[in-house]
């Protein structure tokens, strides 16, 4: 694809604080952008909610995203609060339907994505992005149990919002 087409396509998302700079790399030195990405919450959000909506490039866009961002495995942080089965939750799984996307580096914990009431006729879906970032100052990084406490409240908000 590239990054240049990924740009491309962000930007025709309306996307202006949110990008990928780089690939994924183990050693990032000077010569390389400082970080894989930038986000930008809001803008984020906005984009989830368009995919959910079938409005993100085009209906069949959207869904082919949605079906990827199903998969998702790590339900360590805000979706810790939807009591899914990581491993099991593709279809709908206790009345609700999740798909996210979710990232990490030293010092940065990102869950985003759209959970709905699945069992309801009349669906209802709530769209969260939410980021953190901290300076670890030690080895065993404290605040990083505060971070993960601190997102799974969000998803028991989130959670409730359907309600």
């Amino acid at each position: 694809v590239g990054l240049d087409n990924v740009a491309e396509t962000a930007t025709g998302l309306g996307l202006t604080h949110t990008a990928l700079l780089d690939i994924v790399r183990d050693d990032r030195t000077s010569q390389h952008p400082p970080a894989l990405s930038t986000g930008n919450a809001a803008e984020v959000v906005r984009l989830c909610r368009d995919i959910e909506l079938g409005r993100a490039l085009s209906p069949a866009a959207s869904q082919q995203v949605r079906t990827w961002l199903r998969v998702n495995t790590d339900l360590s942080m805000t979706a810790s609060a939807f009591g899914l089965d990581p491993l099991a939750h593709v279809d709908p799984e206790r009345a609700l339907q999740l798909w996210n996307k979710t990232g990490t580096n030293i010092g940065v914990r990102c869950d985003v994505g759209v959970l709905s009431d699945a069992g309801r006729d009349d669906t209802e879906a709530v769209a969260y992005a939410v980021l953190a970032h901290w300076r670890p100052d030690e080895e065993a990084d404290p605040v990083r149990d505060d971070v993960l406490a601190t997102m799974r409240e969000v998803g028991a908000l989130v959670r409730a919002a359907l309600h």
